[in-house]
């Protein structure tokens, strides 16, 4: 834990000094948020191989594969789906012939994206960078394919925003050639349009279930449509198991969370960020599911990361004072329990206990 928490202290003092120049000394704010980015990157990077689970479960094994082809139309006809994650893994291998510069450039996108994110925003820095370390930085230590994924879809958010569905729509077509799975984030434009009725918390709800619905029924829709060259054998496999990766304590806090978020939202005024509240309420509905649906779990993958975005612009918003120092007081006690839960004890992603290459 140690090593996780000192990396968040360095990270967000260089943040908050990116925030404090980030007006009148542009250059100063970037060059804070460029350390940053580049410790978090260096801090994922020289981890070791058993920090992390997908990284012995399929990301060594690709990369070396790759490396292992001479020929790249050979490599390529060995791929059925997700292929510009194969194509990068490729790329990577020749060119420098070790994991660790994936892990490198993998990371850094990642990093960019979310800060780039915050700088889009009026509000402050470490509110977006705090809600990433909290929620997410650990599982993208795991999840190499859908992480590249998911911040492609969080990122496009602002097409949405935009009404430019057909932005939209390209960015999550490129998503799904990382990870089959973000192709069901297409429907995430419906939610643009539930935001506006009176009944979107019902209608949220059961959108979420309707995508549950279509998880569960992911084998015949596959066959139906012929969808075969999006869902893989593999993932036909996990989606329609039996296994459960409910956490009662998780869904407890993800509860706490979802309820603290729409009630303070009643309090503000703004409407720029309404919708981006009904995404606890599907991120809640998706998790439960997998009580019964394994990939009610992965799918909210995508979902939970959607408080990057929806936890500054509350608390921004909040004009009260002692409003806004509850909520943060409380949001931020939610999230560490969730850090502390869902990582430390129970160890999802497989994150705990953290170990240097050279350890």
């Amino acid at each position: 834990m140690i090593p996780y928490l000192t990396l968040f202290l360095v990270v967000l003092c260089l943040t908050f000094f990116a925030e404090c120049f980030r007006k009148k000394q542009k250059k100063l704010s970037y060059f804070f948020a460029f350390l940053s980015i580049i410790i978090l990157t260096l801090f994922a990077t020289f981890r070791a191989y058993s920090v992390g689970t997908d990284i012995n479960v399929y990301g060594l094994k690709i990369f070396n594969s790759a490396l292992s082809f001479s020929n790249f139309q050979n490599f390529f006809s060995t791929v059925q789906n997700e292929h510009l994650y194969y194509v990068i893994n490729y790329i990577i291998s020749h060119i420098f012939g070790d994991f660790r510069f994936y892990l490198f450039f993998y990371h850094l996108f990642i990093s960019i994206i979310v800060y780039k994110i915050a700088y889009k925003s009026e509000e402050n820095l470490i509110n977006y960078i705090l809600v990433f370390l909290l929620l997410v930085f650990n599982s993208t230590f795991n999840i190499l394919r859908q992480s590249i994924a998911i911040f492609i879809i969080l990122y496009s958010y602002h097409f949405l925003k935009e009404k430019n569905y057909l932005k939209y729509i390209i960015a999550v077509l490129i998503a799904q050639l990382f990870h089959s799975s973000a192709i069901m984030c297409l429907s995430f434009i419906l939610i643009v349009f539930v935001s506006k009725s009176k009944y979107k918390y019902l209608y949220t709800i059961l959108f979420a279930l309707g995508m549950v619905f279509a998880m569960s029924s992911i084998d015949s829709i596959s066959t139906t449509f012929n969808f075969n060259s999006f869902v893989s054998d593999k993932y036909m496999r996990y989606i329609i198991s039996d296994k459960s990766n409910f956490n009662a304590k998780i869904f407890f806090v993800k509860m706490l969370m979802c309820f603290l978020t729409l009630f303070f939202s009643k309090f503000s005024n703004d409407e720029k960020y309404k919708e981006l509240t009904l995404f606890p309420i599907i991120d809640l509905v998706l998790y439960s599911s997998s009580n019964w649906i394994v990939y009610g779990y992965r799918m909210s993958y995508y979902t939970l990361p959607f408080y990057i975005l929806l936890i500054p612009k509350i608390s921004s918003s909040l004009k009260n004072k002692e409003s806004k120092f509850i909520y943060n007081f409380c949001i931020i006690g939610l999230m560490i329990c969730y850090w502390v839960v869902r990582y430390y004890i129970y160890k999802y992603d497989g994150t705990m206990p953290f170990l240097f290459y050279w350890e």
